[in-house]
């Protein structure tokens, strides 16, 4: 008897797991947390009093902006692009790591 081997997962199979496992681990909150850091390091650490509260509220509402605008694409793209390396991983690492992806969500390790 000849058993078949399940078909290799698409990438959009693959990239949308991966969005889901990115919201299971908190990636968002992550990200917002590491986009806001970066943020700051690039506009540079302002101390308390070198910007009147208007200003500094301006700044933040900024900062916001642009990490609320840019968290969803590069999400998406991260996705993808983890996606199409992962379609390209031998058969048994693939395998492997879908094993233990469903181990974790069944709380077997």
């Amino acid at each position: 008897m000849d058993v078949e081997s399940p078909p290799r997962p698409t990438v959009m199979a693959v990239g949308e797991r991966i969005e889901r496992r990115f919201e299971l681990v908190g990636g968002r909150e992550q990200l917002s947390v590491e986009l806001h850091r970066l943020a700051t390091d690039l506009v540079g650490e302002v101390e308390d009093d070198e910007l009147d509260p208007a200003s500094r509220e301006l700044l933040e509402r900024e900062i916001d902006r642009a990490v609320a605008a840019s968290i969803e694409p590069l999400i998406a793209r991260f996705s993808a692009e983890l996606a199409r390396g992962f379609v390209r991983l031998p058969e048994d690492l693939q395998e492997r790591l879908v094993r233990d992806e469903i181990r974790r969500e069944l709380g077997l390790d």
